[in-house]
Order: C-alpha cells, then sequence, then structure tokens
C-alpha cells in the first residue's frame, strides 16, 4: 500500500530526460514511502550528469516530488590526465559530456584543484579589458605557484603573473576610505 507509485520531477531539466534521470537515478533507490532515505535519493539524482543539487519531498501517501537545478556550463576545466571537465557558474568543477554544449564559446581554465572558482572570477574580471581589442580569452591558467597566463584568440598570450587581484590607486593609502575599492 505505501510503496512508491510515482515521481514528479520539477524545476530545470533542459539537459536531462525522463530516460536518463530513470536510468541514472532509480537503481540507486530502495524502499517504499516510510524507509525510503531521502538523503540517499537526493544523492542519487545529485549524481546524475548535469544536476547541481536536487531537493527531495515526500507526497502522502505514496509519491515522491523532486526538485533540480541543473549546472550552467561557464567553462572547460582541463585536468592534467587531458579529460576536459566543465565549471559552471558558481565555479564548481562537474562531470558532464563536453560534447553537449558548443564548446567553442567556452574559456578553458587550468590549474591547480580547488581554483576552478578564482579562476572563472578572474576571467569575468579579465575579458571586459580585451573585448575592446575585439579579441577573447580563450585560456586561462594558473600553475602551481600561482603565476597566471591568459592566451587569446589572435594566439597572443598575457603574462599576468601572481599578485593580488585588488585595485589600489596611485597616491592613495590603505587608510584612506575614498581610496578603497
Amino acid at each position: 500500500m505505501f510503496s512508491l507509485r510515482s515521481i514528479r520531477v520539477e524545476g530545470d531539466v533542459a539537459r536531462n530526460t525522463v530516460a536518463t534521470l530513470r536510468a541514472n537515478a532509480m537503481p540507486r533507490l530502495a524502499g517504499n514511502f516510510f524507509s525510503l532515505d531521502l538523503q540517499q535519493t537526493r544523492e542519487a539524482f545529485e549524481s546524475v550528469p548535469w544536476v547541481r543539487h536536487a531537493v527531495v519531498q515526500r507526497i502522502w501517501p505514496n509519491r515522491l516530488a523532486v526538485r533540480l537545478e541543473e549546472h550552467r556550463a561557464a567553462a572547460l576545466w582541463a585536468t592534467e590526465e587531458g579529460e576536459d571537465k566543465l565549471v559552471n557558474s558558481f565555479g564548481e568543477v562537474f562531470e558532464a559530456n563536453p560534447g553537449d554544449i558548443d564548446e567553442d564559446e567556452l574559456p578553458v581554465l587550468r590549474g591547480p584543484e580547488g581554483s576552478s572558482q578564482r579562476l572563472l572570477k578572474l576571467h569575468a574580471r579579465l575579458q571586459p579589458v580585451v573585448q575592446p581589442l575585439g579579441m577573447r580569452i580563450e585560456e586561462l591558467s594558473m600553475s602551481g605557484r600561482g603565476s597566471l597566463t591568459a592566451e587569446l584568440d589572435g594566439g597572443a598570450a598575457i603574462e599576468i603573473g601572481r599578485g593580488k587581484t585588488t585595485r589600489s590607486w596611485p597616491g592613495c593609502s590603505a587608510s584612506w576610505p575614498r581610496c578603497r575599492r
């Protein structure tokens, strides 16, 4: 009587179909309305490619409601093993098929583990600087020591170094509030 009869999926499901959700998440679900572990169910849906976050609720007497949020690809993440991953708009690296998107428009980010968010933010700050020149940053790399290199679509490379990303104005000291930015 309390076995699950249906699962309603809501939210952002542009990259996933019912078939992919069923194939990837359903085999990991076990139990009835009362015994189903909601944490494991959430993890099962979040293991599906392109799913960033899932919220699972029980609906009396025998249904589940699942709200999904999908990743929005913002860049490619180049690993040392040569296997490309993706970076979402929050700077989080995730695994999905990069062939599902138009890769030509996405910049490539390369750096030590845990640096994807910083590199994505830095790319967002640097792109407007080169855009008036009719160029775009194709790749932004960070070495293990923190030095940065931007490769432009025209073939030029900009060595940025490893300074702070804050901006200071000539003649201003940090104690002057009007000079902080």
